[in-house]
């Protein structure tokens, strides 16, 4: 895998990936000050909106659109969820939204997803809400940003 991790291997069982890490590596202590890559290019959310967004992102890539599932993988029930988005002057459906459009301009400039192939991974059963739901958030259409990203 690397020169720092010999002997490390990756094994994928199902929907599932497993690292094979030699005994002295993790037995290994870490120096003082170390920092682990995650940490470099990761920060943890500090507020509960930050939070949501993050939760948001992995829901809406696993394909899951519900708002009592959203509520329990937060840890909080559907009502407590509802009013503490509210305090933060948002819904779970403006947080599903910002969500899909956040991944949707994410794969569209990765270029290795069609539109149609997008607005299915997205949730949307028919490629042309999707590309409704686009515009209304950044203005323009999803080939035209595709197209914007092109000229640069």
């Amino acid at each position: 895998m690397s020169e720092k991790f010999p002997h490390t291997r990756i094994l994928r069982e199902g929907n599932y990936a497993f690292f094979s890490v030699a005994d002295n590596i993790l037995n290994h202590p870490l120096t003082p000050g170390h920092r682990t890559s995650l940490e470099n290019e990761f920060e943890l959310p500090i507020d509960l909106l930050s939070a949501m967004r993050l939760l948001m992102r992995n829901y809406v890539i696993e394909g899951r659109a519900d708002i009592v599932g959203f509520a329990q993988s937060a840890g909080l029930n559907q009502r407590t969820l509802q009013r503490r988005l509210t305090a933060t002057g948002t819904s779970f459906t403006q947080l599903m939204a910002e969500a899909r459009i956040d991944l949707a301009r994410q794969w569209i400039r990765g270029q290795d997803y069609s539109m149609s192939e997008i607005a299915a991974r997205l949730g949307y059963r028919d490629p042309t809400n999707f590309s409704r739901a686009f515009r209304r958030v950044t203005g323009v259409s999803p080939r035209v940003y595709l197209s914007g990203l092109k000229q640069f």
